[in-house]
Order: structure tokens, then sequence, then C-alpha cells
């Protein structure tokens, strides 16, 4: 029997509060790296690469919320007027 597209399977709860808390390390990170000049760029690999993690070992609900979470540091800490 082949198995269902859309399953009704959520993602826990710790699996978010794992993702926003990667948001937050991986913040810290970037921020750490702009005071050694990395470009802005650089920067947003590193949220890409946090958000392709969480989707993959946490599930798709906590990527998105992540790919949210990023977006929104990497505008309110990054971008000018810091």
């Amino acid at each position: 029997m082949p198995t269902p597209l859309f399953t009704d399977a959520h993602s826990p709860s710790r699996a978010y509060a794992g993702a926003f808390a990667l948001g937050i390390v991986i913040t810290l990170i970037a921020q750490a790296l702009t005071a050694r000049h990395f470009a802005l760029t650089n920067l947003v690999m590193l949220y890409l690469l946090g958000v392709i993690f969480a989707a993959a070992r946490l599930g798709r609900g906590p990527g998105v919320m992540l790919s949210f979470v990023s977006v929104a540091a990497f505008d309110f800490f990054f971008m000018p007027p810091v």
C-alpha cells in the first residue's frame, strides 16, 4: 500500500523550541563573525544552513518557523540602521 502524501503528523513542541534555540545560536555566531568584518551575504548562509538542518532533522513546521525567525533576526540585528 503506498504511503499517503499528506499525513496528520505534527512536530512536537520541543522541535519548535529546538528550532528557535538554533536561531538564537546562529544569531550569536553571526554577531561574533560580524566583529571580524564578514560580509552580510556570508551571514545569510549561516541562517540558510540552520533552516536546512531544522527542516531535515526537526520537521517541516520547525523549519518553516525557523525561516521566519531567521529573516526577522537578520533584518533586526544586521541590516542598517542597526
